[in-house]
């Protein structure tokens, strides 16, 4: 049986945080082009709200981690954590930005 990701998103903000306040993590696959990318994150947006809900890990630092963003759980109640690669064009395309990023006006 097929299920609509808008769906699914929905069903995460009903009852993602009904059991523990912790963050819930969504790893997202992304076979898809820019466009595909953009209204997902136009979901994203559109079902959670406020977008401080919604945090992105740091991009990763020389040796490919970053640690010196990392916030702990208790910081992170009620928030979903967004994992998962873009295609390298899409990174200025998509709204949501990683954590500690400001936009440019």
């Amino acid at each position: 049986t097929k299920i609509s990701l808008r769906s699914v998103l929905v069903a995460i903000k009903d009852v993602g945080f009904e059991t523990t306040p912790y963050p819930v993590i969504l790893s997202l696959e992304m076979h898809c082009g820019i466009d595909q990318q953009a209204r997902i994150a136009e979901y994203l947006q559109e079902i959670f709200g406020p977008t401080n809900q919604i945090q992105m890990p740091p991009p990763p630092g020389p040796a490919g981690l970053s640690f010196t963003q990392l916030h702990s759980p208790f910081e992170l109640k009620y928030r979903l954590l967004i994992k998962g690669k873009r295609l390298p064009s899409a990174r200025a395309s998509i709204g949501l930005r990683p954590a500690g990023t400001q936009r440019e006006e």
